[in-house]
């Protein structure tokens, strides 16, 4: 189970990408005719499927700050997972740490064996709704600092919805020998802004909520991927035509930095599981492909091997 805003949308086309195929997916975004929000897929009668997932539909009403499809996405996939048995992965698109829609469907989230989550940039957008903590805390190209940074009130209230996660969510996780969980650290900026000078606000605000975000997981015994350094303010990029830049957008990262944290999270999740011996042995053969035709695919490039048994 993966939960988290745009960025975890396609961290999971590349993680099942790697899942499925064993390497690296075709860039995202404008380059080489790549995914956007649905990944390629094709949609019939509401529901999506495409070569990253078997099913994508809409779980939530959306809230105040975004009803957009793309925005209330639940996104599934059964992979091939060889002597393994078949992986089952499930994205839900979340716009807030703690809201009444993610509470509502804990129960069937907590059923989950392993849970990869995140939690930041839409902290950073307004809000009036009353099941929103963070009221008020939100991202102005006007400020000199994020409210996250300058209002302790904000950064208290993003403490509380981390916390209501962790009681409502994470701690199942915790205390359970038999599931994982990993906390993944916001990446920069927090803002799609190409102007310098927004970005800096918003790395500020980032920088304080992966603060506040640690200490709530160490308190809790729950493991963090930071991933910040892998997509931060200075190599960030401006997107298509920037090849050394690490975003396909200037936003969101590429495919191949998506696989770097697949390998991160994959270790720490068989850490957990106590398969270091199996899952982190020498390579073995990838799983048979899906039976399903590739977007046009930019040049690819090999993924480093891992056993994926979740």
């Amino acid at each position: 189970m993966i939960l988290g805003d745009s960025i975890s949308r396609y961290f999971t086309y590349q993680f099942n990408n790697f899942l499925i195929n064993g390497d690296v997916a075709a860039e995202f975004g404008d380059e080489g005719d790549g995914c956007l929000s649905w990944g390629c897929a094709t949609e019939i009668s509401g529901v999506y499927s495409g070569p990253y997932f078997d099913s994508g539909k809409k779980w939530s009403p959306g809230t105040e700050r975004s009803d957009s499809s793309s925005h209330r996405q639940i996104i599934e996939a059964t992979i091939d997972g060889g002597a393994y048995g078949d992986v089952t992965t499930t994205f839900r698109f979340t716009q807030d740490t703690w809201y009444d829609d993610l509470e509502d469907e804990a129960s069937e989230i907590n059923e989950g064996d392993v849970l990869i989550v995140n939690s930041g940039w839409w902290e950073l957008k307004e809000d009036d709704e009353e099941d929103h903590a963070s009221d008020g805390c939100s991202f102005s190209s006007s400020d000199d600092v994020s409210d996250f940074y300058r209002d302790s009130d904000c950064l208290d209230s993003y403490e509380t919805d981390l916390e209501n996660l962790v009681a409502g969510i994470l701690r199942y996780f915790v205390n359970d020998d038999d599931k994982a969980v990993v906390w993944r650290m916001t990446t920069c900026c927090g803002v799609d802004d190409s102007d310098l000078g927004n970005q800096r606000i918003g790395a500020i605000a980032v920088g304080a909520m992966n603060t506040i975000a640690d200490k709530v997981m160490a308190d809790n015994g729950i493991d963090t991927a930071n991933v910040y350094q892998l997509s931060n303010i200075a190599n960030l990029g401006t997107g298509a035509g920037d090849g050394t830049g690490r975003t396909f957008d200037g936003f969101h990262p590429r495919a191949r930095e998506f696989q770097i944290w697949t390998q991160i999270l994959l270790n720490k999740i068989a850490r957990q599981l106590g398969n270091t011996e199996e899952c982190l042995a020498a390579p073995s053969p990838a799983p048979t492909p899906r039976p399903v035709t590739p977007p046009t695919p930019a040049p690819t490039t090999s993924a480093p091997s891992l056993i994926p048994c979740l």
